[in-house]
């Protein structure tokens, strides 16, 4: 029960695609005590709604068609007759930047999904009794910019340098010994005994030495797994290009010439040793992405795997609820709800499996025959509804009698035709017309989607590449990409045609069911 009676013209609006969403907020309202709900299915539709009636408090998800949560947040705090009333975000994806964007635009409160009813609740209650206080985004480390200095990890960079010649090792030295620390060497030999008990961070080395010259010491070093990374700087008289070019082949960084000038030498050693910390850096991003690489793999692995157990399991239990004589309209309601979001989640599931098996070359498709123009209609009808405050229309105006029987696999192909109309009504005016039109010949049944928006420009060399995406808050670039994928894996094809005068017509190829499909002569 709640704390008191909230009044009964206490209106809340509820703002989300996912309809049993809504229906499942409401139904915790209600057990509140507020009655007096509006959904609405994107932001465009609930400025309507705003337009029209007072609203004591807004819910809205983040990632909807049209309008998403974050620009009905904009809009509500810049109109003047609605930027006080308290706004709640549900979101899935709480990066440090999105909240940010969220506190930035005026964000009462969010709420992360997925989330107990018993969350929501309080956080709802704390909303409208004025109590709410966003959490604050995590702090944020400036970058570092530009290359590290020599001593970025504390310590003082040592440099060995190998020369016969003693006069010519103090000459260096003295010109280095103030800002680093100093090993010498007067042989190939020993120079490699230092290095093997203690590398240092950089070579300068003679190449013309007795016994073991500096290429045959550059020549091990490389060679060498544990010291093949310290960078070498050539140091000798010999100036000739070929005698450059050996040194470099062998793995060399630089090459100076004897005598070195003192602001020559100091500003290579100082170069090169920050470009070395600068790889070492980068080396160990590399690891770093690939332990993430790793683990963002095991993720969806088990968001492929793992997760149809558990979604199974709910599915049966609420199918169970459904079947009980016994139970009342509000439970049977909530079971409902249940079984539907159950049931998409598995669909989803199911969608990202048949994904990863094509990409990885191991879908086995198993065609069945199947009417191209039901799924069409079903589609159509869902991508209307989500875009119902937009005032898209989808009109199929092919002859009713017309063959559309394909042969393929209808999840697949109802996955993609969801992507495609959604990326249609997006693309569209306010009130656009998204046309359907069926073509039919031996081996080919084609079916031609037309909206007046034009694909960017600079889009339309990488309209089917993964994460493509232009312009589009929050897209992701998986839609078409995997919408050719599904085509394709049918043994089909699907391509566009995009100018700024007719505007964009994708064509979705499919194999013809043999007799209509329906196996009628």
């Amino acid at each position: 029960m709640p704390p008191h009676d909230p009044p009964h013209n206490n209106l809340i609006l509820i703002v989300d695609d996912h309809a049993p969403l809504r229906q499942s907020i409401k139904g915790i309202l209600a057990e509140l005590g507020y009655q007096a709900v509006e959904q609405a299915s994107n932001g465009r539709e609930a400025i309507s709604i705003l337009q029209q009636q007072t609203v004591a408090c807004i819910v809205s998800d983040w990632n909807m068609p049209g309008m998403d949560g974050l620009q009905l947040l904009e809009w509500v705090r810049t109109n003047p007759s609605s930027a006080g009333i308290p706004f709640m975000l549900l979101t899935a994806e709480a990066t440090r930047d999105r909240i940010k964007a969220a506190l930035h635009r005026g964000v009462s409160d969010y709420l992360v999904k997925p989330f107990t009813s018993q969350q929501f609740r309080q956080r709802f209650q704390r909303l409208i009794d004025g109590e709410a206080q966003a959490p604050q985004a995590p702090v944020e480390r400036p970058p570092v910019v530009g290359l590290p200095p020599q001593d970025v990890d504390g310590k003082r960079k040592t440099i060995l340098i190998v020369d016969d010649v003693k006069d010519n090792i103090e000459v260096t030295a003295g010109l280095l010994e103030q800002d680093y620390g100093i090993k010498v060497a007067i042989s190939g030999q020993k120079a490699l005994d230092i290095v093997a008990r203690q590398a240092p961070d950089l070579i300068l080395l003679d190449v013309m030495m007795p016994g073991m010259d500096g290429h045959e010491v550059c020549r091990r070093l490389k060679q060498d797994e544990a010291t093949r990374h310290i960078p070498i700087i050539f140091m000798t008289a010999r100036d000739q290009p070929g005698d450059v070019a050996e040194g470099l082949e062998l793995g060399a960084v630089d090459y100076v010439v004897k005598p070195a000038h003192p602001t020559v030498l100091r500003a290579r050693v100082r170069t090169h040793l920050r470009l070395a910390q600068h790889l070492v850096q980068l080396t160990e991003q590399s690891g770093t992405l690939a332990e993430h690489a790793h683990l963002r793999d095991e993720v969806e692995r088990m968001g492929r795997h793992d997760l149809k157990n558990p979604l199974t399991a709910a599915l049966q239990a609420s199918e169970c609820l459904l079947d009980d004589p016994g139970l009342g309209p509000r439970q049977r309601e909530l079971a409902r709800l249940a079984t539907d979001a159950t049931r998409q989640a598995i669909e989803q599931v199911n969608r990202t499996l048949d994904l990863f098996r094509i990409e990885t070359g191991t879908f086995v498709l198993q065609a069945q025959p199947f009417d191209l123009a039901d799924i069409l209609t079903r589609a159509a009808r869902e991508t209307e509804t989500s875009f119902l405050a937009k005032g898209i229309r989808i009109q199929n105006p092919a002859d009713a009698t017309q063959a559309s029987w394909a042969l393929g696999d209808s999840g697949l192909t109802a996955s993609l035709l969801g992507n495609l109309l959604r990326n249609a009504a997006e693309a569209s005016p306010d009130n656009g017309v998204v046309t359907a039109h069926f073509g039919l010949d031996d081996k080919w049944l084609t079916l031609r989607l037309h909206n007046h928006g034009a694909i960017p420009p600079e889009l339309r060399q990488r309209f089917f590449d993964k994460y493509a995406t232009a312009g589009k808050v929050g897209g992701t670039g998986i839609g078409t990409y995997s919408a050719r994928l599904y085509a394709r894996a049918q043994n089909g094809e699907l391509q566009f045609e995009s100018d700024e005068t007719s505007g964009t017509t994708l064509v979705l190829s499919l194999p013809a069911a043999p007799s209509g499909g329906n196996n009628t002569p």
